[in-house]
Parts: structure tokens; C-alpha cells; sequence
């Protein structure tokens, strides 16, 4: 079939409900001329969680879970992991090698909400570019940016956000990312967004800048007339958090995904004392950039590049 598209997610257990709601907006917003292959690169999910994601599947769907356990148990020890980030974060590294048979798909982070229609974004051309991405919003906070720019040597305004990753599997093969990504990371780790640092360093110069609408981040800094897919990113999450935007678009598509009730009792479970701990969570991103920074540039000023830190939280 030439009108299959490959979609690609990674997650466990743990984010099941919010994968089941992006998995639902996302086919739900779809062009049924097309047949979405959902591939969800993962270590298992228990049944209950495995029975309610595959009845999402459609008739213009397919809904597959990959084993990833080979590539955990290959590589899991070397991956650096923080917070609420695991080893699965890495695994889009992997999917050009992993599925020869495709030469163009699209990854998508668990917690992201879909509102247009996905096949516009996989038919975007990308103009003999590696990848298609949005800018990351996080990195225009001057200590992220000095990060970006000092230390990854990269400028503030083309360091995109790996959550949305529109891919060419065939020039990124030809390219030998995974190679290329496993010698980097014997080489270097990058502590402050780990995979998508080596993304961004090891794709520079082959990325299409793509409209904020594909991966407009939920912290509410930049307008979009048009959103096409919310990213709850980082602490701007409406199962943590209200007044979020699109929280209302997001808990209806929770309950017509099956996790409304599991995602609410997330929400009424989070203590003060969670949500403080997200504050300093940030707070020590922020350190971590600042303590690369001053290895590479010593005599920049401190005070001005913590300016803004208060955006990382609602």
C-alpha cells in the first residue's frame, strides 16, 4: 500500500494514559485516506494497559508494539537518564536501522495532543534534510540558550525539540545515525536534554525548521493561530497542573481514549509536595546548563543568563 504512514512512539506502563490520548486525538484528527501504522517502541505494558491501547486501532489503523528489549539490554546501561526521563527517550535513535522498509515516518513523544491532521506534516517535503523539527521553545530562556550555542555549538533558533521528529529513514541510514550516535555517546554526555542534544549535534545543518503549530509547547510563550499538536512538555502537564493550554481539549480526548479517570486521579494525587519538587527539578536543569557553560565561556555573567528562569514552570 503507497498510502501507509509509519508512526512511531516510544513509552512503558507509566505513560500509558497519556499515550492512549495522543494515539486517540491523533487518529481521531486524521485524513482516513490514509492507513496509519502505529508502531509504540516499548519494554511491555501490562494487559490491561496493552488491551486498551490496541482497542484504539481502527479500520484505517494498526496499532504494533515493538520489543525494545534488545536494544535496553544492549545499550540501557550507557544511556544517561534524569527525572522523570527514561531509557525510552533513546529509542528513536534506533528506529532508521530497526525498520529498513520505510523510508519516511514520523516519532511523536507520548504527551502530546493532536488537533490537525498528521498526514498534512508526513507529506511536508523535506528538501534533502535528515529531519523535519520545531524550534525548541526552552532554548529562547537565555541560560538554555547559552547552553545550546556555547556548548553544543549550535544556535538557539535552529536547536529543535525531538518530540516531533518528521524523519527521512533512508537518508538518516545512508547517514549511519545509529553508528554515529553510539560513538558520540562513548565520547560525550550531554546532561541537559540528553538524546535530543545528540540529535541536534549529530543532525546540524540537516534539519527543516518546520511552524510552531506541528510542536507548540503547552507553557503558553508562543501564539499559534493554528496549533496542530500540543506538547505538554516538561511541568506544563494538565494531569499535574491547571490551567494549561488546551487542557479542556485534553481531558475530553482522555475520556474518549478510556484514561479521563486514571489521568484525574494523577491530578488529585499530586501533593504540594510533588509540585515543589518540580520547581527544583527545573531550578537544577538550570544549574546543570549554567555549569556547562562556565566550562566552555568562564567569564559570562551569570546573573544575566539565569534571567527567565521562572517560564519552566506554570
Amino acid at each position: 500500500m503507497n498510502n501507509i504512514i509509519p508512526v512511531f512512539f516510544a513509552a512503558d506502563d507509566n505513560y500509558a494514559p497519556m499515550l492512549a490520548t495522543a494515539i486517540y486525538s491523533l487518529l481521531f484528527n486524521a485524513n482516513k485516506d490514509y492507513f496509519y501504522k502505529i508502531h509504540i517502541l516499548t519494554t511491555g505494558f501490562n494487559h490491561e494497559n496493552f488491551e486498551k491501547l490496541k482497542a484504539l486501532q481502527d479500520d484505517k489503523s494498526e496499532i504494533i508494539f515493538e520489543d525494545m528489549t534488545d536494544v535496553l539490554t544492549a545499550y540501557g546501561n550507557k544511556f544517561h537518564v534524569r527525572n522523570y526521563y527514561s531509557a525510552a527517550t533513546y529509542y528513536r535513535l534506533f528506529i532508521a536501522e530497526l525498520f529498513p522498509y520505510y523510508d519516511k515516518a514520523m516519532y511523536f513523544d507520548s504527551d502530546m495532543l493532536f488537533l490537525g491532521d498528521v498526514s498534512v506534516l508526513f507529506n511536508i517535503d523535506l528538501k534533502g534534510n535528515y529531519v523535519g523539527g520545531v524550534t525548541e521553545s526552552v532554548m529562547q530562556i537565555p541560560v538554555f540558550s547559552a547552553y545550546t550555542e556555547t556548548v553544543l555549538g549550535i544556535k538557539k533558533d535552529d536547536y529543535i525539540n525531538a518530540g516531533m521528529l518528521l524523519m527521512d529513514l533512508k537518508a538518516l541510514r545512508e547517514f549511519d545515525l545509529e553508528r554515529k550516535f553510539l560513538k558520540k555517546l562513548s565520547e560525550i554526555t550531554y546532561t541537559v536534554a540528553q538524546d535530543q542534544d545528540y540529535i541536534n549535534v549529530l543532525l546540524k545543518g540537516k534539519v527543516l525548521l518546520l511552524d510552531n503549530g506541528w510542536n507548540l509547547t503547552a507553557d503558553g510563550e508562543i501564539r499559534c493561530e493554528e496549533p496542530k499538536i500540543i506538547h505538554y512538555k516538561l511541568n506544563f502537564r494538565p494531569w499535574h497542573y491547571r490551567g494549561i493550554i488546551y487542557e479542556k481539549e485534553f481531558w475530553f480526548y482522555a475520556d474518549k481514549a478510556g484514561y479521563a479517570k486514571n489521568l484525574k486521579a494523577h491530578y488529585e494525587n499530586y501533593s504540594f509536595a510533588d509540585r515543589l519538587s518540580d520547581r527544583f527539578v527545573m531550578e537544577r536543569l538550570a544549574e546543570t546548563a549554567m555549569q556547562d557553560v562556565l566550562k566552555y565561556s568562564p567569564d559570562i555573567s551569570v546573573k544575566d543568563v539565569l534571567l527567565g528562569i521562572d517560564k519552566l514552570n506554570p
